[in-house]
């Protein structure tokens, strides 16, 4: 049962906090800690970084990986888990865990989805030495999403022209020019970049030497604002039918990207590259994606969010009230949705090490 005092120790509301409770969770358990400097800096000029605790035997065959943040504001739900994990089990004898807190700490820091160069970064996950994935229908609605203003007529015009194009294409074709990212507009809505950011760097760098020794891993991604509120579904994004069953059998109930609950088509999820970035390793990766809003009210937080960034600030008038949208579709503060993330984390952390325990790893 997870209790308020769980909920309490697990969840923060700011970056800093989160780092602070992650680091002396991770102390606590006796975990071996490695922090990465992140280029950019927060609010007030403050440090910035990338975390990761090791707990289990260094030579475990067997990982669980758990990673928090990829998307910014997201992060605090899988810091949750992440610090529940470090304060309620050890790994079973023969698997370890790796525990990678703010991927994109920028993100988390300024409580938005983009990194420190406007990069949505689990867009950013591809092969850089092969024609790089586009998303033609991102043009189709280029001046909706950079309408300039929060309020006023040309927003009421922005808002006007998404719900006749939704009316005529549907939501799916919207849903895709808003979420499967966009290459060849830098400094636009979606943007997934045209290089590998910081981030994705140094989590290569850093399962590559931490992970090296591992045969067998269970990759969980931790993010939310997809589905229906407070439930845990796990995703297969861009998975053949061999890594799916895989899954499945790990998992079980699951949710394959693209499908019809889930019509968009991302390219660049960083569980799609999980095995491209451990090919030493087995690798069963999924996303836990915890539902909150409405999508189309997730949706327009993100772009509204990222309106501040392009053509104001978050000091401004006018960002409180979009500031507080996105942590309401993102990051929700209420006890119950804290209860289930916790909760369905658990079940999750739970079958991750049960069954890489069951199974030994391939040789």
């Amino acid at each position: 049962m997870v209790e308020s005092s769980d909920i309490a120790f697990a969840f923060a509301d700011d970056y800093f906090s989160s780092r602070d409770r992650f680091l002396r969770a991770a102390d606590e358990a006796g975990a071996t800690v490695t922090t990465l400097a992140c280029p950019a800096v927060g609010p007030g000029d403050a440090l910035l970084y990338m975390d990761a605790a090791w707990t289990g035997d260094p030579d475990a065959e067997s990982l669980m990986i758990v990673t928090s943040g990829v998307h910014g504001i997201e992060g605090f739900a899988g810091t949750a888990i992440q610090i529940d994990t470090l304060g309620r089990r050890p790994p079973p004898p023969g698997v370890a865990i790796l525990s990678i807190h703010a991927v994109n700490p920028y993100g988390m820091a300024w409580t938005c989805l983009e990194n420190e160069t406007g990069v949505d970064l689990n867009r950013n996950f591809v092969d850089y030495d092969a024609p790089l994935p586009q998303n033609d229908i991102y043009d189709e609605l280029d001046e909706v999403f950079m309408c300039p203003d929060l309020a006023g007529p040309r927003r009421d015009a922005a808002d006007a022209r998404r719900a006749a194009y939704i009316a005529e294409h549907g939501l799916e074709r919207y849903l895709r020019a808003a979420a499967d990212g966009q290459r060849h507009r830098p400094g636009r809505f979606n943007f997934a970049g045209d290089a590998p950011a910081w981030s994705n760097l140094c989590l290569n760098n850093l399962v590559g030497g931490l992970a090296r020794r591992a045969r067998r891993i269970g990759w969980v991604d931790v993010h939310t604002g997809l589905g229906d509120r407070g439930a845990g579904v796990m995703l297969v994004i861009e998975a053949d039918e061999a890594a799916a069953r895989a899954a499945q059998a790990m998992w079980g109930d699951l949710i394959r990207i693209p499908s019809e609950d889930f019509p968009f088509s991302p390219k660049g999820a960083l569980v799609a590259a999980a095995q491209a970035m451990t090919p030493w390793a087995e690798v069963v990766a999924g996303a836990l994606e915890f539902g909150t809003e409405p999508v189309e009210r997730v949706a327009q937080s993100m772009i509204d969010r990222f309106r501040l960034t392009a053509f104001s600030s978050v000091d401004a008038p006018e960002a409180a009230q979009a500031m507080a949208e996105i942590r309401a579709c993102l990051a929700p503060s209420d006890e119950a949705w804290r209860r289930d993330v916790l909760g369905r984390g658990r079940e999750i952390v739970d079958a991750t090490l049960a069954s890489l325990a069951r199974r030994p790893a391939i040789a």
